[in-house]
């Protein structure tokens, strides 16, 4: 996540994961599960702010793409055309 997310995601988030990961992986062998739960609620609400981020960061970029005609004359080419000859229809398989 951490590498897909490159200057998608904040320095101090990256870190606060790689905390969280590191911490995680040092209580797996731990016995208290109090311990193994809190330390995967740290890495799960970390993982959580870096998806949204990532995912905040892709909306953004599809809104600015979503339409390239936006400012132009964008009526010209969303007109519907006549000659489709488009027939809504129920069908009976045989």
């Amino acid at each position: 996540m951490i590498k897909d997310g490159g200057d998608k995601i904040a320095d101090q988030d990256k870190t606060d994961l790689q905390a969280a990961i590191d911490s995680a992986k040092g209580k797996l062998q731990s016995e208290n599960l109090d311990e193994l739960k809190g330390e995967m609620e740290r890495l799960q609400n970390a993982s959580h702010k870096i998806a949204e981020q990532m995912y905040q960061a892709g909306a953004a970029g599809a809104d600015a793409g979503a339409n390239p005609n936006e400012g132009t004359d964008a009526g010209a080419g969303s007109q519907k055309k006549d000659d489709d000859d488009v027939v809504d229809a129920d069908f009976k398989e045989v």
